[in-house]
């Protein structure tokens, strides 16, 4: 298995566009945890809307060379009009000569062949990405030495060398100081300003350090075209291709050690104070602008606040008559409450007015109700003595039925003798 820099990866968003559904699911399931971010679509339109609402967090775009609705190609034409840039890797199954054209033509980064080890994708992609980063920090910095070379071009001596020391470049403070016209330099070795007196071993030291990557420094002895003898204290440094790899020519920035260039050093030390101040400034410029297109993009769709606005300015007035209409009716239930509290206490007041007649009424009737209470006791007491009366009468008829009885057993016991002797 090819090692894959994970950590690279975590650090890159992808937009992978694929028209095989199994392909597209492998790929997603695959790179999910690895990526920082991954966007997946089915077709180039898709990719392409995609791309542009997330151009300034995605950084690698891995394409079907043939993708549905908008080809490979022509994805990759609309993507150059954004970014010219960005690493574009189109994977295919047909290499007709056609298609591998329009897309070299567009600036296509890789092209892969299908079917894709996974894992080789990843490395592809952690290689373009890890380049295009080498690339856009290289040209930072280019930008930025260029801004110092255009400050120093002004008061120091400068001159730039290919690979053999031809020279390439020479200002206008080299050729007032060597005294030879610029066509007369370029092409020529910077030999035709050695002084005899130098000794080569300084040049040896010199190139050895330069092929190495090395900035060298160190005081030199130069000669005019006319015999002039000028002594200059040199920086000469490598200078790299986009990667940042490959030493591509040299760079040599000299100043004149005689007391009459005093004045012109001390110049050059204002002028890179000033470089200083304004790389400040055009640090606090950039960062001015990336807020106010952060601002700009909050505010693009002004038409569609607009719209809203209005739309809530309606909902608003709607509202505002509804509660106007409320209020009106909270009004005339007020007016109502405040008739019924009235009625209520009126009510009231009147209740009271029976109440105090009721309570004098009560009284009488709880008097009353003592009065047959009392009345009801001594019939009670009545009542009782006549049951006592009741019982003894009953027990004297009970007396005087047991002695008629008793005189009814006598009589039927003497008519029954009587009968029996006769």
């Amino acid at each position: 298995m090819i090692a894959v820099n994970t950590k690279l990866l975590n650090k890159i968003t992808i937009l992978y566009i694929e028209n095989d559904n199994e392909t597209r699911k492998n790929l997603l399931r695959e790179s999910v945890e690895l990526f920082k971010k991954v966007y997946v679509e089915k077709n180039g339109l898709d990719g392409l809307n995609t791309y542009k609402n997330n151009k300034n967090s995605i950084d690698v775009i891995v394409s079907d060379l043939h993708s549905s609705i908008l080809s490979g190609p022509e994805l990759l034409k609309e993507i150059r009009l954004i970014h010219k840039d960005i690493p574009f890797i189109f994977s295919t199954d047909n290499t007709e000569l056609k298609h591998l054209l329009k897309s070299i033509q567009h600036k296509t980064t890789e092209c892969l062949t299908k079917p894709i080890d996974i894992q080789y994708l990843f490395e592809r992609v952690s290689f373009v990405y890890e380049e295009s980063f080498l690339k856009q920090k290289n040209f930072h910095q280019k930008e930025e030495n260029q801004r110092y070379l255009d400050a120093i071009n002004k008061v120091a001596i400068v001159s730039k060398a290919d690979l053999r020391g031809n020279i390439t470049y020479a200002n206008d403070i080299f050729c007032d100081i060597a005294q030879y016209q610029l066509e007369e330099l370029i092409g020529k070795s910077h030999n035709i300003i050695r002084h005899p007196d130098t000794p080569s071993e300084l040049f040896k030291k010199l190139w050895l350090d330069l092929k190495s990557g090395k900035t060298w420094q160190g005081k030199i002895k130069n000669r005019s075209k006319y015999g002039t003898t000028y002594y200059v204290n040199a920086t000469i440094s490598p200078i790299y291709d986009d990667l940042g790899k490959d030493i591509i020519e040299y760079i040599a920035i000299r100043f004149l050690t005689t007391n009459d260039e005093l004045e012109k050093r001390e110049f050059k030390k204002r002028v890179l104070a000033n470089i200083q101040v304004n790389k400040k400034i055009h640090l606090e410029k950039v960062n001015h602008i990336n807020i106010l297109e952060n601002k700009l993009k909050r505010y693009e769709n002004v038409s569609a606040l607009e719209v809203l606005l209005k739309t809530q300015k309606k909902k608003s007035a709607t509202l505002i008559a509804q509660v106007n209409h409320y209020e009106k009716i909270i009004t005339t239930l007020k007016n109502n409450h405040e008739k019924f509290i009235k009625s209520f206490n009126e009510k009231v007041r009147n209740t009271s007015d029976l109440s105090i007649v009721l309570t004098k009424e009560n009284k009488k009737l709880e008097e009353n109700s003592i009065n047959i209470k009392e009345e009801v006791k001594n019939k009670k007491k009545d009542l009782r003595v006549a049951n006592n009366r009741i019982d003894s009468q009953n027990k004297t008829i009970r007396d005087l039925r047991d002695v008629i009885d008793s005189l009814e057993k006598e009589v039927k016991d003497l008519k029954l003798n009587n009968f029996f002797d006769s």
